[in-house]
Formats: C-alpha cells, structure tokens, sequence
C-alpha cells in the first residue's frame, strides 16, 4: 500500500509541476480558472496534433524507403509503386463481454508490419454531450468543437476506419497497402474488397492472424461441449482432450510456415499441406495416425476415431476443422497482430480500462492519441515534448522505479460495484453482420474456393460398393435418423432434381439455393403433417395390394459422383424402390389440379407426367439407387368414410429414362459445382443475404434483361 501511495503521489506531483508551469506562462491555465480541463485538453491537443503529423510522416517515409530497398513494388500504370504489408485490429471504449455491442465510441489502427510503426489512428464517436443535451430540449446548441462523426451501429465503425486509412495511402502517400493482417472478428476485409479499389484492380489480400484462428477454434469448441442437444457421450469425448485441439493446430500452421520455403521437396510444405494437417488432427488426437505424416506423428491406429465421429458434437467438430482447413492459404504464413493488440492495450490503458466513459466532449479521441504517441516514441514522451528543457534523468528514474515497483506488488482486490446490472441495448441482425461471430467476412479467393471444393467433393465420394451400402443402411428411418439428416445435408438430393433440370440458365440461383441450403421449417404445414401420418398406411396397402415384401431404405449415394444421392421411401425386393405420396384429393382428381402430376393418356387413363418434377425425382432415384423399377404410387383416403383410393405405376429403367438421366445428370453436376457448392465452402448468404452467381449464369441473366429492355422500346 506504501508503494502504491507512493506512486500516485508521484505522479500526482508530475502534473502538478506541469500544471504550475503552465499557469506561470499562461493565466487560463491557472488551477483556479474555470473550464482548466478542457482548456488543457485544447493545449494539449494543438502539441499533440503537430507531433503526430510529423511523426506520422516520418514513419510512412521510413516504412516507402524499406519496401522500395526490399524489393517491394509493382508496376500501376506503368510507374513502380512500393507496396507494404500492414496490421489492423480496432476496439470500443466500452467493454462487450462478447454480447454488448453498442459503445458510443471507437478505434482503430493500422499499423507497419516491418517496422512496427502506427501508420493511421482514428476513432469514431457518436455522441457529443451539448447537442444530445440541446436536441432533447428541441433547442439550438451553443457554439462548441463538436467531436461526433459517426451516427451508424457500433460494430461498423472498425470497418469504417481502416477503409479511410487504406483509401489515403495511395493518394496521400504513394503506397499500396497490398497484404492486410488481421483477426476475422468484424467486416473489414469484406469492406476493403467492395470499397477500395486500387490503380490496376490490384487485390488486397488478406493474411489470418494464427493467434486468433486458434482462439476461434477453441471458442467453437467450448460451445459444443456446453450445447446439451449433443449426447453425452459425445461431448465427453471432447472434454477428455480438450486442451489438446488448439495446441494442434497451432503446431501444424508453424511447421507448414517454417518448412513453406524449404528446397527439399520431402519437406516442403504449402497450404494444402496445412489443410490436409488440419483435417487430420482430430483423428491424430484420437488415435487414428493411418493419414499422419511422417513428421506429425509415427504411431499406429486405433478405434476410438470411429467411435467419436459417429456421435453429432463429433461431426460438428469435423465440420469446424474442415472450415479451419479452408482458411489455410491465409494461415500459412503463421502470423500473428500482436502489435496491434500491444497498441490497444496502451489505448484501453489510456481510457481507464474502459471503465469511464470520455465519449462525451473529445476526450476519448485525445486520449487515443496519446497512446498512439506512445507507442511510436516511448512511455517518457510526453515530458520530453510538453517542456522545453528535457526531463532530469533521476526525474524518469525515479518515474519508472516507482511503476515497476508497484507493478510487481502481489496483492490484489476485487473490485465490487453498488449498482446492479445495466440495461443494454441488445445488438440487431444487421449489427451482427460487422462484428462477432456472424460478422462479414472477406470471400475466399477463387482459388481457395476451387481447393475447398476439390475436397468437398472428394470426402462426399464413397467408391466402395460395401460403404455405400453400409451407409443406407445407417440412415434407414430417414427424417427421424439424425446420420440420414447429416449424410443427406451437403448432398443434391432427387427431391430438388426437377426443379434444378428445369432451371433456366438466365434464372437467378437464389430462390433454389436458399430452398435447398436454408429451408424454412415445414413441420407445421398441413400437407407434410398428412404425408407423415398417412405414409405408414400408404406403405402398408402397398404392400397389401401387391403382395410383396417391402422394407425401409435410407439413402443412396450415386457411385459416379458422391455428391448425389436420393432417399426413396421403400425397397422392393433387391431391385425396385417405390415412392409415396400422400394429397388432399384422389388420384383421379389430380389432372384438373393446376400442378398436374398426373395426366390421362390417350385411352383416358392415367400416367405419371413425364415433365413434372416427380418423374425427374424418379428417374434420379432410378439411377443413384441403380434399381431396375420405381412403383410410384398416389395415396388418398377419405376423411370421412375412411377408403383408401390408391394409384400405382411402375417406371422401368430403360432407354428413355437413360436418355432423360444423361441430360438431368450433366446439368446437375454443373449446378453443384458451380453454384451450390461454393456457398457450402463459404456461406455468405447468412450475412450477406445473397449467393454467388457464376460467370455463366450472369451474362445470361444480363442478355436476358437486354432482350427485354430492346422489347419494351
């Protein structure tokens, strides 16, 4: 306690000397003048100002001649421009806990990741305490320096800064801020590819922060455990090695980075290397060392593997790695932002741990500025600018003895507060998309999505007979079966084939894709409750009527391309399928419908139609079950009287459904690799609200939008 009385006595002293001495030169600095604080801060902040910019300056100049000395330029318009690598990180004034994002205030920074310098500071504030206090009063504000500049959510000010920052280095300085290190936390990236657009289109490229990866994993890993919807047992499973998965990681991504450059070709890693790594740690971790490398591990395999990936926390685990995998080209540098951390931890410093608001009448922008000062020039910098004549030396000794004296006292306090807990504004869904977990995050790179797509398809692959068979039988039981729902999910499916076949290339993939990857939930409308309570008894007739054996069936995978795949509702034997389907009205009622499933031919009977898309479903299941026969079969009963009225046809695998499956499987393919795989990879359309068009499908659309256009005139 003497120790730390002692300090701030010192430091007390500190500013009354400078405040004495200020009130000598100048009487409105006297301690008994009124408005002294701000006074003082306008004081301060003209030194400050001046100091920055000429330290500013300095550091960009410094930071030009090293590229330009490493080699670091690119041609733009015929004349050679340096660029650089730079870190960027951002904070609020207030403390989020991870669920509070509403600060009034905030910063970033962008800083050289050669020399270390801070390159650009700036800060956001959306309150300023005379024109609230005048605007609820409907009355006009006093003459003041207003300090508001931004009236947007709080999470989008960290994406806002660092563009202003990016959009003056070329202009202002001549400098290409070409490699951006960072953490995945907010939008920035997202915003620097729409809003900065360089001379010669040149692409900002965007490097992970390892440190931040790892702890994202991690963060993801703690929330399986906690999620009680996944067994027990699954979750014990992680919890057994917990500790074990970041460490991993982190020692995949600094051995694929130390051996990226090696000459021997034994040894020399890329970032598929690293993904594959990735991939492979948790099946390292537990046990199973059949895919480890020769320098991960030289162990021998074991069972447990088998048994923790069968459970569902198990296989949103994997599907956490294989995200983490994706991002590998950005990790493989294995680099870190930790000076930008160190400067936001002198500016939570400077701000009193974010415990005091300064958002109110500039304070808190001059107190971010002070930490950026002493960042690039020293903790003593403010006595060697604010006097004249340098601080004595036993002055800054005594200084610094006394801090680290204190620094090292043991003793500690909980700190307790009277007041309850503050009511706070929750974040919306918009906000979401600039910070957190859901925020905006940049697009892989074509390449990257080429590569994580290569892999998708190749895991959804099953070349074995045996395995395939093995997995339909897993998933019999289908919409109750939670391996069907799992096995099912990142598959195109015969239910969704017409619809796909019969799309045109000029139609925007959107409405399809977010069917199909984001459905609305169904289990309450009228018609999917009476296909599930009446199927049982459709099958059951079925079965009745044509005095055959029928059993349940899961799903089945096509052997040419895993990523099809069709779950029809019986099996017939060991070579025909039967498909369900439960209306509203008989089967004879269905032509004078408007979807027409079922039309009559020329002798009046009826028949499936060949152009609605349960023919194209049923061709699908044809071909991906490798049956000889489909009895597609229309059940009705009465709601009064009970009777079952009941419609079969039998759908051969022959020539003609050959024909029309060629044709379904050529476009399908296309689909999926082009349209929907890639938001498999790379979901955008949660925080985007939007899916990517491939090249091919937005000339049609906008030849189409021509052609209409050239009608109307």
């Amino acid at each position: 306690m003497d120790r730390m009385r002692e300090y701030q006595y010192c430091a007390f002293k500190s500013v009354g000397l400078c405040l004495k001495r200020l009130g000598a030169k100048d009487q409105k600095y006297a301690l008994n003048q009124p408005h002294l604080f701000m006074n003082l801060m306008e004081f301060l902040g003209e030194k400050w100002d001046s100091l920055d910019k000429n330290g500013s300056i300095c550091s960009k100049c410094h930071m030009k001649s090293q590229a330009v000395l490493n080699g670091d330029v690119v041609k733009v318009e015929g004349q050679e421009v340096p660029f650089i690598t730079v870190i960027v990180d951002a904070g609020w004034a207030k403390r989020s806990y991870g669920h509070s994002y509403n600060s009034n205030a905030g910063c970033g920074v962008i800083i050289g990741a050669r020399t270390n310098k801070i390159l650009f500071v700036g800060t956001r504030v959306r309150t300023c305490v005379i024109c609230d206090r005048h605007n609820s009063d409907d009355d006009i504000p006093k003459d003041h320096v207003c300090h508001k500049n931004w009236n947007d959510s709080a999470q989008s000010m960290e994406a806002d800064i660092i563009v202003a920052g990016f959009r003056e280095s070329y202009e202002k300085h001549g400098v290409l801020y070409r490699y951006v290190i960072g953490d995945a936390d907010s939008s920035v990236y997202s915003r620097l590819q729409s809003q900065i657009v360089y001379p010669g289109r040149l692409p900002i490229l965007k490097i992970d922060c390892s440190n931040h990866a790892v702890r994202g994993l991690n963060s993801k890993i703690f929330s399986i455990t906690n999620n009680t919807s996944h067994a027990k047992e699954g979750r014990d499973l992680i919890k057994k090695h917990i500790n074990r998965f970041g460490k991993d990681v982190r020692s995949a991504i600094t051995y694929n980075a130390n051996n990226r450059s090696s000459d021997d070709p034994l040894t020399k890693t890329s970032a598929k290397t690293l993904a594959d790594d990735i991939t492979n740690v948790l099946a390292h971790i537990y046990g199973d060392h059949s895919n480890c490398k020769s320098y991960f591990c030289k162990k021998g395999g074991s069972e447990e593997f088998s048994k923790f990936r069968s459970t569902t926390a198990g296989k949103e685990l994997i599907e956490c790695f294989g995200r983490l995998a994706t991002r590998s080209p950005r990790l493989i540098f294995d680099v870190t932002s930790n000076y930008a951390e160190s400067f936001m931890a002198l500016a939570a410093k400077s701000i009193s741990g974010k415990r005091i608001n300064f958002a109110q009448r500039g304070a808190y922008g001059r107190r971010i500025q002070a930490a950026a000062l002493a960042y690039n020039n020293g903790g003593f910098w403010l006595l060697s600018n604010i006097n004249s004549d340098k601080p004595v030396r036993s002055h800054i000794w005594r200084q610094a003895k006394s801090y680290f004296s204190a620094k090292k006292d043991p003793r500690k306090r909980a700190r307790t507060g009277p007041f309850g807990r503050c009511k706070t504004k929750n974040s919306t869904v918009e906000d979401t998309q600039n910070y957190g977990p859901e925020a905006l995050q940049g697009r892989l790179t074509d390449e990257e999505i080429a590569i994580a797509v290569d892999k998708l398809v190749k895991d959804l692959h099953v070349s074995e007979q045996r395995q395939r068979e093995k997995i339909q039988n897993e998933t019999v039981g289908q919409t109750f079966n939670d391996e069907w729902k799992s096995q099912r999910r990142n598959r195109l499916t015969a239910s969704n084939a017409g619809k796909i076949f019969k799309m045109r290339d000029c139609t925007s993939n959107r409405n399809i894709l977010q069917h199909i990857l984001y459905p609305k939930d169904l289990s309450h409308n009228d018609n999917i409750l009476r296909g599930i309570n009446l199927e049982p008894k459709a099958k059951s007739f079925y079965a009745a009527k044509n005095k055959i054996e029928v059993a349940e069936c899961g799903l089945f995978i096509s052997h040419e391309y895993g990523f099809l795949a069709s779950s029809p509702d019986l099996a017939v034997g060991n070579n025909g399928i039967a498909e369900m389907k439960c209306t509203n009205c008989k089967p004879d009622q269905i032509p004078l419908r408007p979807d027409k499933f079922l039309i009559r031919d020329a002798e009046g009977s009826l028949k499936l139609n060949r152009k609605h898309n349960y023919f194209y479903q049923v061709v699908m299941q044809l071909h991906t079950a490798d049956k000889d026969f489909c009895d597609f079969c229309v059940y009705y009963e009465d709601p009064e009287s009970n009777s079952p009225y009941f419609f079969q046809e039998r759908v051969w695998r022959n020539d003609e459904t050959l024909a029309v499956w060629k044709c379904m499987k050529e476009k399908l393919v296309k689909f999926y690799l082009m349209d929907m795989a890639q938001e498999i990879v790379d979901p955008i359309f949660p925080t985007q609200n939007r899916f990517r068009e491939p090249e091919y499908r937005v000339q049609y659309i906008d030849a189409a939008k021509e052609k209409r256009t050239k009608k109307i005139r």
